[in-house]
């Protein structure tokens, strides 16, 4: 059994996520993730900080890596009863159990401690003033789906089986969206109704209300809220119409439209938005058509397409886009095909195909390619076949 889930483990390492990350062994939908709250299944891949989580099909969570300190080998099981987890970009991490109740480990934002002013005054401090817990502690209860940003800035957003938005955490750019960055909320604060879907990422907050309305929020450096500006903004300003998904990280933001088209907006860093360019957008630009999926984390996106092709751009210093070079790209490149999930991390990218394979490529100076050894990979390498997928 524990040399199972050591190989599980190993093959399912997947980038470090600034944004989070969702898994969910079950491949039970989860609002707003993907195309749409019933049609799109969420992927057992997640990671953060340099650990891997992944829940068994009995719901037991187990973690493997370096959350913080030494790297923990083995796999250690965090809790059981779990029906989907998210990764924060640092240690962070929220569970939603089966009866609905959120829990968080690791780096604290919230809980029942009084913890979370002592968690983000260590930014202005040092590192040794970082609170951690390992033993997950409840939060709050009716949650359906989460997002946590474990960085920099840390807070947290949770929706509730009403369609309430919730938020907690550091507020120094008005990311809690409570029109106000005096103060920082260790519990769980209600600021919006009709939510399906939210995305907290380093000092901001993105969130789609069921009328397709994409709204965000928090620091706005090179124009991350899309509103044509670059002032902080302390409430939801409306983005744009027709949203389905929204997927924020690095500086930039992507949003899927009802047909498919992708647009970006925000940092243009090695070509970062796909739009051939390096020019910072403040306000969306269209990308592509007729993408389902897209996953970003440090300086490169993924995408795949109504026919399962991948594609990708931006930074490839380490490889990770797959194209069998290191020079970057500033528009989309394709990768492969039949491809049904993706999960772009700073420097590597993991993908599962239509025949349940694993493929990965990028950095692999931790063995989190999953191939055995600790060498870079250029084009997709493929890992392990069995992999139940949506």
């Amino acid at each position: 059994m524990v040399l199972t889930i050591v190989v599980g483990l190993l093959v399912l390492l997947v980038a470090l996520n600034a944004g989070g990350a969702l898994l969910d062994t079950f491949f039970r939908p989860l609002p707003g993730y993907g195309l749409s709250p019933a049609a799109v299944s969420v992927v057992p891949m997640a990671a953060g900080g340099g650990r891997s989580l992944v829940i068994l099909e009995d719901g037991g969570l187990w973690e493997r890596g370096r959350a913080w300190g030494p790297s923990q080998m083995e796999p250690t099981e965090v809790m059981d009863g779990v029906a989907a987890a998210f990764a924060g970009g640092g240690s962070t991490t929220l569970i939603i159990t089966s009866d609905g109740t959120l829990w968080a480990s690791g780096q604290q934002i919230g809980g029942t401690r009084n913890s979370l002013i002592q968690a983000i005054e260590f930014f202005s401090i040092a590192f040794r003033e970082r609170q951690y817990t390992r033993e997950p502690e409840a939060i709050m209860e009716n949650v359906i789906t989460a997002s946590a940003s474990a960085s920099q800035w840390s807070h947290a957003a949770a929706i509730t089986s009403d369609g309430g938005l919730w938020v907690w955490g550091d507020n120094r750019f008005g990311q809690l969206g409570t029109y106000s960055t005096a103060n920082s909320h260790n519990r769980p604060t209600r600021i919006m109704d009709d939510v399906i879907a939210v995305s907290a990422v380093g000092g901001n907050t993105f969130a789609i209300t069921s009328d397709g309305v994409l709204w965000g929020w928090g620091a706005n450096q090179q124009g991350l809220l899309g509103n044509s500006s670059t002032e902080n903004i302390r409430s939801p300003v409306r983005i744009m119409d027709d949203v389905i998904h929204v997927a924020p990280g690095s500086g930039r933001v992507f949003a899927i439209t009802s047909d498919g088209t992708l647009w970006g907006w925000g940092s243009n860093w090695r070509g970062g938005l796909g739009d051939g360019s390096e020019v910072n957008r403040e306000s969306p630009i269209e990308i592509m058509d007729d993408v389902i999926a897209v996953s970003l984390s440090g300086g490169h996106v993924a995408v795949i397409t109504s026919d399962g092709s991948l594609w990708a751009w931006g930074n490839n210093q380490d490889g990770q886009l797959g194209d069998g070079t290191t020079d970057d790209r500033k528009s989309p490149v394709r990768i492969m095909d039949d491809v049904v999930a993706v999960s772009a991390g700073s420097t590597h990218t993991l993908a599962v195909a239509s025949d349940g394979t694993l493929w990965a490529w990028g950095n692999n100076n931790w063995g989190q390619l999953g191939d055995g050894t600790t060498e870079n990979r250029h084009s997709p390498t493929r890992i392990m076949d069995g992999i139940k997928i949506p």
